[in-house]
């Protein structure tokens, strides 16, 4: 194995060299600051000043802004709502599929899932063995589409638009 050769020392600058590099430096930053600035012709709006989060809250409760705020919150509870009962059925459609239909958790979430579908238990009706399981699935399954559905486009809806 051999060793690595060292490499050659460096030359000395000298420092009368220093000065000048240093004097170049800015001419060059300035020269592409200027070619930056020639380039960019667009005027940008200046920005308002900052201010605080709370008193953005209480001077927004009224205006615009304001309303833009509790329609977003609005929308966001909303969906968030759709999603849990969408959930909620579908998890009870699935109790339902996979024969788990005994027991306290099933009870709760059956009673849950009878709520939330409402008069949709009764909109499907089959005949023959298993006919009020049949029934369970597809109504909590067409529940939890539903409810999802419903959540996005009341979501969607109520979501203000961004500002052009």
């Amino acid at each position: 194995m051999t060793s690595p050769r060292p490499s050659p020392p460096r030359p000395k600058k000298e420092s009368s060299d220093a000065p000048e590099r240093s004097a170049t430096r800015p001419a060059r930053q300035e020269d592409g600051r200027e070619r930056a600035a020639k380039r960019d012709r667009i005027v940008e709006p200046p920005r308002e000043p900052r201010t605080p989060l709370g008193q953005r809250l209480r001077a927004g409760a009224t205006s615009a802004g304001g309303r833009r705020l509790i329609r977003s919150v609005l929308a966001g509870l909303i969906g968030t709502i759709g999603l849990i009962c969408s959930v909620v059925l579908a998890v009870g459609a699935l109790l339902v599929g996979l024969d788990a239909d005994s027991g306290q958790p099933y009870d709760l979430v059956s009673g849950t899932c009878d709520v939330l579908v409402g008069p949709l238990r009764d909109v499907f009706s089959f005949s023959g063995a298993k006919a009020d399981t049949k029934e369970a699935l597809v109504a909590w399954g067409a529940g939890s589409i539903g409810y999802l559905m419903v959540g996005l486009v009341a979501q969607s809806v109520l979501r203000p638009r961004p500002r052009d």
